[in-house]
């Protein structure tokens, strides 16, 4: 358990046999890291109170998470700026508790004495036989950047699977991006959604 937050740093692949329990308030990354964590059992990340402002100095762009296991349950603040989140349960649900909150939206930074306006990332959620279940307080947001009111980023992809269950999407999805700007895309592929009560916020819906 991590009482400040967890910072992803370089490559990293984790592999297990059983359940994997975390607790944190947030998970952020340095800029390019990559994090794959395997097992065979559950995955279940849960917030364990208010998040270090000084450990967000140190997050970067363009990371990826991938998780891999029967089930997963996210319940914290994981903040990937202009990176990459997925989830894959093998045999139960994924769900995103009220606490939940996948942020991948792009970031102004500064990149060779330039400002840059770095794009919205992606998020994938795949059930292979369970549920995709988000809870009314979760949050998952691929928003572009603005570097002024007209210049700015694409927003990124949210892709929701559950082929031989149900996609219960309760939560806030955002993909905002300037006027004639790309804004966010989801795609939701399930046996059948229900309980589709998810504020979507510039997002554009697809099958």
């Amino acid at each position: 358990n991590a009482a400040n937050g967890v910072l992803l740093d370089d490559s990293l692949t984790l592999s297990s046999s059983g359940n994997i329990t975390a607790s944190s308030p947030q998970i952020i990354a340095s800029t390019a890291a990559t994090t794959t964590i395997n097992t065979t059992g559950d995955i279940s990340i849960e917030n364990s109170g208010a998040a270090n402002a000084f450990l967000s100095l140190f997050g970067g762009s363009g990371s990826m998470l991938s998780l891999d296991a029967n089930a997963v349950a996210l319940n914290t603040n994981i903040h990937l700026s202009g990176g990459a989140i997925s989830a894959t349960a093998r045999l139960g649900d994924i769900t995103l508790g009220d606490n939940a909150r996948l942020d991948v939206a792009g970031i102004t930074q500064n990149f060779d004495r330039e400002k840059v306006a770095s794009a919205g990332g992606d998020i994938a959620l795949s059930a292979v036989a369970g549920d995709v279940i988000t809870s009314s307080g979760s949050v998952m947001d691929v928003s572009g950047s603005a570097l002024s009111d007209t210049q700015g980023s694409r927003a990124g992809s949210i892709d929701i699977s559950a082929v031989q269950g149900d996609a219960l999407l309760q939560g806030v999805m955002r993909g905002d991006a300037l006027a004639d700007i790309e804004g966010g895309e989801i795609a939701v592929d399930a046996k059948s959604v229900g309980a589709v009560d998810a504020l979507l916020t510039g997002i554009n819906t697809g099958a």
